[in-house]
Order: C-alpha cells, then structure tokens, then sequence
C-alpha cells in the first residue's frame, strides 16, 4: 500500500478555516498555518456535506457560497469515494460518532431529512 504525506482535513476544520468570520479561525488557521508543509487533501464527501449545508440553509448567501469554492480550489486535491473507502470511511465515523458524537434535535416532516436521520440513527 501506497502512503501519502499531507494532511487530510474534515469538515469542520475545512468550514471553519474557508470562514475567516467564525470565532475559531484565528486559532484553527494559526495551527494549520505552524504545520502546513505539505499538501492538503479534502474529501469528496466533506465538500459534498458543505454544500449540502449551504443549499439546506436559508441564511446561507451567494458571497458565502463562492468563498467556500474558492477554498475548495485552492486546495485542488480532493479524496474521492470509491468502493475501497466506503467501509473504512464507515467504520472511522461510526467510531468517531461513538466516541464524540451527539444526538441533534431532529426535525420531522422533512421526507429527506427524515431519511438521513434514520440512516444514521
């Protein structure tokens, strides 16, 4: 197996890093900033969550859109997800939503998010 140098960022880090508005930029940025040698790598599926926040939300704006595209293209190396990362991807988050997930207050009567809710419950 092939390893790779660089740093994978999730989405979080990639959402908060693209808003330099949010309160957690200046020490989230400084950090990245003291250990980004290397290139940096984002996921299709954390890009892919991005935007689906942004079309679910109506506060999200045009301005905010565009910005976190052009984060997405300074950063051209995105991880696709394929058949040979579907169960470890699984299988990372499961553990990571055991560890440290939370239980969000769900909102019914949505067909779409009511999906989404009952396949990760």
């Amino acid at each position: 197996m092939e390893t790779v140098d660089g740093y994978l960022l999730d989405t979080n880090i990639i959402s908060i890093l693209a808003r330099p508005s949010d309160a957690k930029y200046p020490g989230i940025s400084a950090n990245f900033q003291a250990i980004h040698q290397g290139p940096v790598f984002l996921p299709v599926i954390a890009i892919a969550e991005i935007e689906f926040g942004m079309m679910l939300s109506s506060a999200s704006n045009e301005e905010q859109k565009r910005a976190l595209r052009n984060f997405f293209a300074q950063y051209p190396h995105h991880l696709p997800i394929d058949d040979n990362t579907i169960e470890p991807y699984a299988m990372i988050r499961a553990q990571l939503w055991r560890e440290h997930g939370t239980r969000k207050r769900r909102r019914y009567g949505d067909p779409m998010l009511d999906w989404y809710w009952y396949s990760i419950a």
